[in-house]
């Protein structure tokens, strides 16, 4: 089921960088469970790390989430569970967007540090974050150029307004392990 992104997300990062701490916490004060998220949003926006797709989702929700055109971004993801680079690679039309593996490819192996791997994230400017059967197969498409590439497809995150939907959580990625989100990498 879709998730919804800490209300009003990409609104209140924005508000938690252009107020003073202490009007921050006035705001948020009544709702602590809401604090407790952002602040993780933000710790993660600040050092980048990402333990799964609950911090994923409201950082996706944030970056592509109000737009009236479906968007493609892509996450590069190190071995520290770090996001690295982000980016919207595709602007489509209000129903879809181009989604060429070739271009998230060539994008995740020239970054200043290339990515281990990756998360897609795109939005239905519908509002409604269920996965089409398209996106599911475009997921696959994906996934299977990505292994050829030695990179590992993570997640791909479906944003609808304020909610978002992880492929990952639902089962519907291909070749998905038994292994934790963000397994820890073997030395």
């Amino acid at each position: 089921n879709p998730e919804p992104c800490s209300l009003c997300c990409g609104a209140l990062l924005h508000l938690r960088e252009t107020i003073m701490d202490h009007d921050y916490n006035d705001i948020l004060a009544r709702d602590p469970n809401m604090k407790a998220r952002l602040d993780s949003v933000l710790r993660g926006r600040r050092q980048r790390v990402v333990a799964g797709p609950h911090d994923l989702g409201p950082i996706a929700c944030a970056f592509i989430g109000g737009a009236e055109v479906e968007k493609l971004a892509a996450f590069a993801v190190d071995r520290r569970r770090r996001i690295t680079a982000k980016q919207v690679l595709s602007v489509g039309n209000d129903h879809c967007t181009i989604v060429d593996p070739a271009v998230i490819l060539r994008w995740a192996l020239t970054q200043e540090q290339p990515a281990v791997s990756i998360v897609i994230a795109h939005n239905h400017p519908s509002g409604d974050p269920t996965p089409s059967s398209e996106d599911i197969e475009v997921t696959r498409r994906l996934a299977d150029a990505c292994r050829i590439v030695g990179i590992k497809l993570i997640d791909h995150i479906v944003v609808g307004g304020l909610n978002w939907c992880s492929l990952a959580e639902q089962g519907d990625m291909p070749g998905a392990s038994t292994e934790p989100f963000f397994a820890r990498e073997q030395a």
